[in-house]
């Protein structure tokens, strides 16, 4: 590589969620390239596209990753104007979710389809995290996949060196400043966490299944559930406490004061790959209570990564959590993500994606 521009396109940083992570990645796998110039573009609205076309007119390679479909169609169809190289990092279909599971009217999903369409079709390349994924792509938007690459999701950087120092602090001072703010009481022992930020149709199934069965899962006055991502904060109802969006630093203080991650994903509720907060609580031995949907595009196995809530009934899970299934699933998840899905993983796939790209590139 010889002095190349690429300009990374993503979601602004001022929430944090499974797609800023993803773009996150793919900065921090490629800012230490010494012959190319790395640039992270965070995009919120359509419009900041346009503001930002100078920048984009100076770059050689464009990635777009994490950002809605409308923002990736209108930033490819300029990229491709300009003769760019465009990737489209693509972690999930949005028009896929709502045909399964979403309550979007035909409008609204008739503009997710023209505007993935057209994403898919003006890129150079695409990054799947997924080869699930690629099928979808492949059977809904007819698209070849002769120019996809697959990567799979991997825990990022910045979750490890903020659980690790969290790790290194006694964990009742790490719950007395990061933790009790948040909930607003004392420490519980049984603290349940259901990560289901409102921007993905899967985790509002999610969370209608959770409330569905919440009442035969915990006794409500030892134990409670978290749930943080909801945009709006839902009412306490029973053991379930929404706290919304909350700061990174807070949430992972959460993942290491829970005793176990719960995903009560129904069937439909689809994912392009493997989730983020999958990888970061087997990285902290946080054992997972799930159905199999919840772990999809990983190779998690059920009974030995983790706890299938399918087969271990609601009223079931606290006799599960007392016997020392957890220790055993716990220690495999986590030596699972060491093996598979570290940074360095993530790392060596998307400069060889890169490299194999740049030499195609060169040949035409």
């Amino acid at each position: 590589m010889h002095d190349h521009v690429i300009l990374i396109i993503g979601p602004s940083v001022r929430l944090i969620n499974g797609s800023v992570l993803r773009a996150y990645n793919i900065w921090d796998s490629l800012r230490g390239l010494r012959s190319a110039s790395i640039i992270y573009l965070p995009i919120r609205f359509p419009l900041d596209v346009l503001l930002n076309l100078r920048l984009i007119s100076k770059a050689d390679i464009i990635i777009i990753s994490g950002v809605p479909p409308w923002i990736s169609a209108l930033t490819s169809s300029i990229a491709r104007l300009l003769n760019k190289i465009v990737i489209a990092d693509v972690h999930g279909s949005a028009y896929y979710e709502e045909t399964l599971g979403g309550r979007a009217g035909l409008t609204y999903r008739a503009l997710l389809y023209v505007t993935e369409y057209l994403t898919y079709r003006l890129s150079n390349y695409l990054i799947l995290a997924s080869k699930t994924l690629g099928l979808v792509l492949s059977r809904y938007f007819r698209i070849n996949l002769e120019n996809a690459y697959i990567i799979n999701n991997a825990i990022t950087r910045l979750f490890i060196k903020i659980a690790d120092s969290l790790m290194g602090i006694r964990k009742d001072l790490v719950w007395e400043t990061l933790v009790k703010p948040i909930l607003g009481r004392d420490k519980i022992c049984n603290l349940l966490l259901a990560p289901l930020p409102s921007v993905f149709v899967s985790n509002l199934l999610a969370y209608e299944r959770l409330r569905q069965m919440i009442r035969t899962v915990l006794d409500r006055e030892n134990a409670i559930v978290v749930v943080t991502g909801l945009r709006n904060k839902v009412p306490h109802e029973d053991s379930i406490v929404s706290v919304g969006y909350i700061p990174f630093i807070n949430y992972v203080a959460l993942v290491l004061n829970s005793r176990a991650l719960l995903l009560p994903y129904p069937n439909n509720a689809v994912c392009g790959g493997i989730r983020n907060k999958v990888l970061e609580a087997g990285y902290c031995g946080i054992p997972m209570i799930s159905t199999r949907a919840g772990m999809l595009h990983s190779d998690a196995m059920e009974w030995i990564h983790y706890i299938p809530l399918n087969e271990a009934e609601p009223s079931e899970l606290k006799d599960v959590l007392n016997s020392g299934i957890t220790e055993v699933v716990r220690e495999n998840m986590r030596e699972l993500v060491k093996r598979k899905y570290l940074p360095g993983h993530f790392k060596a796939g998307i400069l060889g994606v890169l490299l194999s790209i740049i030499r195609r590139s060169r040949v035409r």
